[in-house]
């Protein structure tokens, strides 16, 4: 069925089930972002599905605990959108699964189509596979369907084969974890504390994060970025976040950084190196960091699947450290295995990639050598999830409970992790938690208009020395938008006096800098990725 919402407009979709009856509804978002609310017969909320956008799929799941009629609630999720376009299909009708194995295998076949973009997952409980399966294609020509075998980039997945690879070098007597970087890496600024090789594996560098500075550059993972345009970035920058050591912030960039000081170290390039002394040794064929590695086709990304398919892709940006590593399901299993025995690396190398150090607070780290260390309540958890380009990706571990989940999708599909979360409870035992019903509390942005004054006094071209790029603002109507030649236009929205926000995540926080007198002289862009980046006003008004 096809539908079209119109401005604060919602609509409604009735189903009967009977207790102990599963379906599962399919909405592909042609146009806009659509949130789903499901109600049972007795009209409390059920479900909320809001995980992905326009372009893509919501799949609505229902578990009836009662017979009677289940209702569908579909609205808007930006309350000032113009027109929405769906469609919404009911593509399960069965009775519920409750073992473990064969509700994971009804959710996954639910939540993917064979001839789309799609994901592979495997469960391991007490060394056994419990569960896998592969749904979706490769590419968008869709003859290869996705298998335990299909090579998929892990994205940031990849950092625990990069801290792997540190901790065999530290074990061989090759690097030391307090070595200050500069003594690899010369071309980077003396900070006066220096950065150790330890800072880098924590995240308690300091340095900002590569992704976020090359998106206020106007350039993204598709337009190719390299290990070397990362280091090079990295000598420009004249600060860090914080005093190494001081505070933990997650960042891209540390990890490159590694990539080439193993490079440097054994004199090799890290792909080769990484290749002889743990994909071989291991068995994992079908991993690699190379873009031309004698391995089966690489997977293909999607960055939508409605109305047609547009594929998204990491083949250009070769940031090896950080992601970078494509690597099959299969042979992540043996990686999982090695990593809790270790007869690659010994003893030593265990204790180092599996034991917290101090954090800067004083307390154990919860990121250890390109992993998270946590608990899903009461259930230790060690593992990582990535997202680059259309990739969504997870693998963790349960120590405790001998569980261990590998989640690989190549949909661009953000419902991915709770997907992940969901498979990971249903093995752990851990029932769903309530649902929380929606509040109305949502009031549209009642931004303060600029006076031409205001506005004359900020427009003007904005410079950084540190990305080697320039921001010009001009005035649009009776506000401001920050304008870059490859990133394009920022509607900025005013939050306080000097203080804007945008639309796009590279910018969430933009604030004018004044001086003394209270003339602007430059203006700061704030984020988690980046810090919190200066540009100094290089030129007044103008127009554009």
């Amino acid at each position: 069925m096809s539908a079209t919402l119109q401005g604060g407009q919602v609509q409604r979709y009735s189903l009967r089930l009977q207790a102990g009856d599963f379906a599962a509804v399919r909405i592909p978002q042609l146009q806009g972002n659509l949130a789903a609310v499901v109600f049972d017969p007795e009209g409390a909320v059920v479900g909320i599905f809001d995980q992905n956008g326009e372009g893509q799929a919501e799949v609505v799941t229902i578990d009836a605990a009662r017979a009677g009629e289940y209702a569908i609630q579909i609205a808007m999720f930006e309350w000032d959108a113009s027109d929405v376009s769906y469609t919404i299909e009911l593509t399960r009708h069965e009775r519920t699964q409750y073992r473990p194995a064969d509700r994971a295998a009804q959710l996954f076949e639910s939540w993917y189509e064979p001839g789309g973009p799609g994901a592979v997952l495997v469960v391991m409980q007490d060394g056994e596979i419990s569960y896998q399966g592969a749904i979706g294609v490769e590419n968008s020509d869709g003859h290869r369907p996705l298998s335990l075998q299909s090579p998929i980039d892990l994205a940031s997945v990849s950092k625990q084969f990069t801290a792997y690879g540190v901790a065999l070098l530290v074990e061989r007597g090759q690097l030391r974890l307090d070595d200050d970087v500069r003594r690899y890496l010369p071309e980077l600024p003396d900070y006066g504390t220096p950065i150790t090789v330890q800072h880098l594996l924590e995240h308690t560098s300091g340095l900002r994060d590569w992704d976020g500075l090359f998106a206020l550059t106007g350039r993204n993972i598709e337009d190719g970025i390299s290990i070397d345009d990362v280091v090079a970035m990295a000598a420009r920058q004249q600060s860090l976040n914080f005093t190494p050591g001081a505070e933990q912030r997650y960042s891209n960039t540390g990890y490159v950084l590694l990539a080439k000081i193993i490079e440097r170290v054994t004199g090799q390039p890290y792909d080769l190196w990484a290749t002889e002394n743990i994909f071989a040794p291991l068995g994992m064929r079908e991993c690699s960091l190379e873009r031309d590695a004698a391995i089966p086709a690489r997977v293909t990304s999607f960055r939508r699947q409605f109305p047609e398919p547009i594929s998204t892709s990491t083949e250009r940006t070769i940031t090896l450290g950080s992601s970078g590593l494509a690597c099959s399901a299969h042979d992540l299993q043996r990686w999982i295995e090695n990593y809790r025995t270790d007869p690659l690396g010994g003893g030593q190398v265990q204790r180092l990639v599996t034991q917290a150090s101090a954090s800067p607070t004083g307390t154990e780290t919860d990121y250890v050598f390109g992993n998270w260390h946590g608990r899903r309540g009461d259930h230790a958890m060690v593992g990582h999830q990535g997202l680059a380009a259309g990739f969504r990706t997870s693998v963790h571990d349960f120590p405790d409970d001998h569980v261990r989940v590998i989640y690989l999708a190549n949909d661009g599909n953000d419902a991915t992790y709770e997907r992940v979360r969901v498979i990971e409870n249903l093995f752990l035992g851990i029932a769903p938690g309530p649902i929380e019903a929606p509040t109305d509390d949502y009031v549209p942005s009642t931004q303060a208009v600029l006076s031409n004054g205001e506005i004359a006094e900020l427009v003007g071209r904005y410079h950084s020395d540190e990305i080697e790029a320039d921001y010009e603002i001009f005035q649009v109507g009776q506000s401001i938008v920050a304008r870059h030649r490859a990133a394009g236009d920022i509607r900025l929205t005013r939050q306080q006096a000097d203080a804007f926000s945008s639309d796009k995540w590279f910018v969430p926080s933009l604030t004018f800098v004044r001086d003394a007198a209270g003339r602007p002289v430059g203006l700061r862009i704030e984020s988690e990725d980046v810090g919190s980046l200066f540009f100094r006003r290089v030129r007044s008004g103008g127009s554009t």
